[in-house]
């Protein structure tokens, strides 16, 4: 063999061995990352499960309460409708058919309903209409039916007056279904004048939460473990039963003990037995009425399925590996070929390589911070295409939504460390805000001077309305939808801390206030009435005070109401005016006591006067307003 072709032997030997060494050393992250992505497969699957069947069950939660309380709502107002009235002080015939033709009416507008009678008070039909083939027909007078002999009728004579709930009527014969009313008792004068009755479409209800929810048929469970639904609609939802073994009914709690046990731990979750993943979330019918009972929505997914899913997860990181390593093959081909071309970095080279290892939306400027060039992935993002964005400045994107001071800060932290990230908003080219995720980086040459700007992002919009949701959720109150404890707090320092910044400038009041003889009209007239009494008086309060003032539900029945920019003086007459029109919309029968106070700088002593001058309003009689200054001893009604 020749020296020449013994050194072009060595030659094809140190090439393959640099080949085989820069592939190695590109390869090693990614194997190391698809390992791990291999061990936590079955993690993987479990929280996807979790995160899938809870969301849904969650979304099948809200909207069962949804139309729950919807059903209740509606049938609370048919109860009280004055055509009802007239119809049982004076059941003439112009009467009845007025009510017959309001309740055909409602029975096509309300498909949760298959038909609505009027019950005397020992249980005859004295009306009844319902649904078949979707028209709406009246039972003849020769074919009204009485109740009274069976089980559920003892259960409607024991309801009170001014109550609507939902009753069941167990089967009698094994394989047949339950039935679900909605009964309410009708009075006259203050006495029973009979009862409106009405049959509940379950099956309806069932498809529509199925439908809305994209699950697949969930279990329905009541609070001792009786399936109400199964998979095959063997029975109905069974809200008021005690009764463990009924015919046609089927226990969890003796069928599997295990699944049963989870449940009962949590208000929501999911777990693994030996039959597969469990999902479940508790329904809480008592927070709608107290006759409710509470449920639970049950989701399960067999070993099989999981076993599919976790085999098309390895099959595609085995295939995602694979092009990997086959690109890091290339690559290391390309960067041995490169290699051999050039013997020194040029400032080419490196912009070259920052392009390449980034994989987000990028924008490239030169020293002027004048667009050079940007990628495929800003595009998509933006809407804006090379061509229409060549020679700009990148502030052409900017918003609005961020200062000055904002951008200056910016610029000097990029000159002063050679980066900068954070979120910025951004406008897109059909005028939509943009939150991204931004890095810019710059490019330097061998002698320090900045040459370009790559700026990287990836899109975070989404992600931001979520937080922002769920901060506003956060801090709301379900009952009032007006700020809650939390977001006092906050809105309460703030202020605090702006008169200790500006003393002689600002000035606020705070006040509290306090629904009189609220536990006696929760006693006596019930929760749901009473829980209509704390939103009519949110309602009224956020009317009567100014726009610029914050109201929040500070607990059961108290409010607060920081007033700034007002004396006093001033706040006296706002805080008299919200308790007059509180007492005036209600007739008297409603009225709050107020004790209010000036914000000082120190946050616990100012809600203590304010407390103690609500104090003074109810020793003083209640429906009153109370102040309690900084500059006096005691509080002042």
């Amino acid at each position: 063999m020749t020296h020449k072709a013994v050194m072009f032997s060595l030659l094809k030997f140190k090439n393959f061995g640099q080949f085989m060494m820069i592939w190695a050393v590109l390869s090693i992250v990614p194997c190391l990352y698809f390992y791990k992505q291999f061990q936590e497969v079955t993690g993987s699957i479990y929280s996807m499960v979790q995160s899938e069947h809870g969301i849904k069950l969650e979304f099948s939660k809200q909207n069962l309460l949804k139309s729950t309380k919807g059903m209740l709502d509606t049938f609370h107002i048919l109860s009280d409708s004055n055509i009802l009235q007239r119809a049982i002080n004076s059941p003439n015939k112009t009467n009845i058919e007025v009510l017959e033709d309001f309740w055909r009416a409602l029975l096509y507008s309300q498909n949760s309903l298959e038909s609505i009678s009027l019950l005397n008070l020992q249980g005859l039909q004295l009306i009844n209409l319902y649904m078949d083939d979707a028209n709406v027909h009246i039972t003849p007078q020769n074919q009204l039916i009485n109740i009274n002999k069976k089980e559920i009728f003892k259960k409607i004579q024991a309801l009170p007056i001014h109550s609507s709930t939902i009753l069941i009527s167990l089967p009698q014969e094994a394989n047949k279904t339950s039935s679900v009313h909605l009964v309410a008792p009708l009075q006259s004068g203050g006495q029973k004048r009979g009862y409106l009755f009405a049959d509940i479409n379950v099956d309806q209800i069932y498809d529509n939460l199925i439908k809305q929810s994209n699950l697949s048929t969930p279990e329905v469970i009541d609070s001792h473990g009786n399936y109400l639904i199964s998979n095959i609609h063997t029975a109905v939802l069974n809200t008021n039963s005690d009764q463990n073994d009924q015919i046609g009914y089927q226990n969890l709690k003796t069928l599997s003990p295990s699944v049963w046990d989870n449940i009962k731990q949590a208000d929501s979750g999911s777990f693994k037995t030996q039959l597969g993943w469990y999902s479940f979330v508790r329904v809480p019918l008592h927070i709608l009425s107290p006759h409710l009972e509470d449920i639970y929505l049950l989701d399960s997914i067999g070993h099989g399925v999981i076993e599919q899913k976790e085999n098309e997860r390895y099959a595609s990181i085995l295939t995602q590996g694979g092009t990997i390593i086959a690109l890091m093959g290339g690559l290391a081909v390309f960067f041995l070929t490169w290699n051999r071309k050039h013997n020194h970095q040029t400032i080419e080279s490196k912009l070259a390589l920052t392009v390449m290892e980034g994989m987000s939306a990028l924008v490239i400027t030169d020293k002027y911070n004048r667009i050079i060039k940007v990628n495929s992935q800003f595009s998509r993002l933006s809407g804006y295409q090379l061509h229409d964005v060549k020679g700009q400045h990148p502030s052409m994107f900017a918003s609005g939504l961020h200062t000055k001071e904002f951008y200056k800060e910016m610029w000097n932290h990029i000159q002063q460390q050679g980066f900068w990230e954070g979120e910025v908003t951004n406008k897109r080219k059909d005028g939509k805000l943009l939150t991204e995720l931004l890095r810019i980086q710059t490019i330097v040459d061998d002698h320090g001077d900045i040459r370009y700007y790559v700026a990287s992002f990836v899109d975070i919009t989404e992600r931001k309305v979520l937080e922002n949701k769920l901060r506003e959720q956060s801090e709301r109150d379900s009952l009032t939808h007006i700020p809650n404890r939390r977001k006092f707090d906050q809105v309460f320092r703030y202020h605090c801390q702006h008169i200790k910044r500006y003393p002689d400038q600002y000035k606020a009041c705070f006040a509290i206030c306090d629904i009189d003889h609220f536990k006696v009209i929760n006693d006596t007239k019930g929760h749901a009435y009473g829980d209509h009494v704390i939103k009519s008086v949110a309602h009224t309060i956020k009317t009567a005070v100014r726009e610029t003032d914050f109201i929040a539900r500070i607990g059961g029945e108290e409010f607060a109401v920081i007033l700034p920019h007002t004396d006093l003086k001033e706040a006296q007459e706002v805080l008299d005016r919200v308790r007059v029109m509180i007492s005036n919309k209600h007739h008297h029968k409603i009225t709050i006591s107020i004790g209010f106070s000036e914000l000082t700088s120190h946050p616990e002593d100012s809600y203590q006067r304010a407390d103690m001058a609500l104090y003074e309003s109810k020793e003083c009689g209640r429906n009153r307003v109370s102040c309690f200054s900084s500059k006096h001893s005691e509080p002042q009604a």
